[in-house]
């Protein structure tokens, strides 16, 4: 049996660029978006592939793998980036579990979110 390859870098991008065409065109569902999602492992690699990743597992209507991408991606992504721009990605970050938290309608989610914000500002 071999494993199934891990889709990254620039053949993610083209998965995501036709993914989000194809909701665009409302060629897609959220069943069709989340078993594309689902069909080989995904890992983005750069700061704007989690921010689109993440998008559409919410659009698929799957908040736990949106919340996995911006916490194990994002988390890579943050680790290989140099110290000075740290900040904007973990405001990045924070924005994108703050839009899942809205999308949910999770209040303590959101509040937490709104901390992590006001903290990484000062």
């Amino acid at each position: 049996m071999t494993d199934t390859p891990v889709l990254t870098g620039p053949d993610l991008d083209d998965l995501l660029d036709r993914l989000e065409t194809d909701l665009e065109e409302d060629a897609m569902q959220a069943a069709g978006l989340a078993a594309q999602l689902r069909a080989q492992p995904l890992r983005a690699d750069s700061l704007d592939a989690v921010e689109r990743l993440q998008a559409l597992w919410m659009q698929a209507g799957d908040a736990t793998a949106a919340r996995a991408v911006i916490d194990n991606d994002g988390a890579r992504v943050l680790d290989a980036a140099p110290p000075p721009e740290h900040a904007t990605i973990r405001m990045t970050l924070a924005l994108c579990r703050l839009a899942i938290a809205r999308e949910l309608r999770d209040d303590s989610a959101l509040c937490a979110e709104l901390e992590t914000l006001r903290a990484i500002v000062r």
